[in-house]
């Protein structure tokens, strides 16, 4: 791979970060706008080529839905839908818990890490900043976090499928969230997580993440305005 070539490659995995950041955020791209590579390349001042292809990746990801001879524009996931992602998360998120816990993975070495980040993710949602501010540093740290315990159980091909799922998940019930201080109350839940991992309570553990996204989700996101 040549300079240039590896400099192409950094600059569309930009251009990715920056839209998966936006389309959450922004009221720009709601309402079935249509996403322009022109006007975003302008914008930033790059060429159309690196925001085509971050566009392209992100359809893959099922973030965006690409019209003939229209455009892009950010996907809107039905409740059926949602309901749908979540399934998979329980299915997938199992995989890595039961790998983690029978190979006894996440020992007290491996504990302070994901405690520090968690208490990182609470610093930002209680602490001072805009909306948008908290929400964006709030979808990396959270992805973060997640994806760091996808990678603990050493499944890669599970572990992409989940980053996915993540990021379709923190679109659909984070860009329309109103009342940012519910994030505070989301992170205090993914202590217990650390803690089932900790005991090897892999029953509770299930229980408890299935119940979270299927029956709390519906009184604190919903609740709060998003979703």
């Amino acid at each position: 791979m040549t300079v240039g070539s590896l400099e192409y490659v950094t600059l569309s995995s930009q251009m990715f970060d920056y839209l998966r950041r936006e389309i959450i955020v922004s009221s720009e791209f709601k309402d079935g706008v249509y996403i322009r590579e022109g006007d975003i390349a302008e914008r930033l001042g790059v060429s159309r080529a690196p925001v085509r292809e971050a566009l392209k990746q992100m359809e893959m990801m099922g973030l965006v839905v690409s019209v003939p001879r229209r455009g892009v524009k950010v996907r809107l996931f039905s409740k059926e839908e949602l309901d749908e992602l979540y399934e998979m998360r329980v299915i997938l998120e199992g995989v890595v818990f039961r790998t983690i816990v029978e190979n006894g993975l996440f020992t007290s070495e491996v504990r302070p890490k994901f405690e520090k980040m968690l208490e990182e993710l609470l610093f930002i949602c209680e602490g001072e900043g805009s909306r948008r501010d908290k929400i964006l540093l709030f979808c990396d740290r959270d992805l973060a976090f997640h994806k760091s315990l996808a990678e603990l159980s050493g499944k890669i091909w599970t572990s992409r499928a989940l980053e996915t799922l993540y990021c379709q998940l923190h679109l659909a019930l984070l860009g329309e969230l109103e009342e940012v201080e519910v994030l505070a109350d989301l992170v205090r839940l993914h202590y217990h997580i650390i803690e089932y991992l900790s005991s090897g309570d892999l029953e509770k553990l299930t229980s408890d993440r299935r119940y979270s996204y299927f029956n709390r989700r519906k009184t604190t996101l919903e609740g709060a305005g998003g979703g």
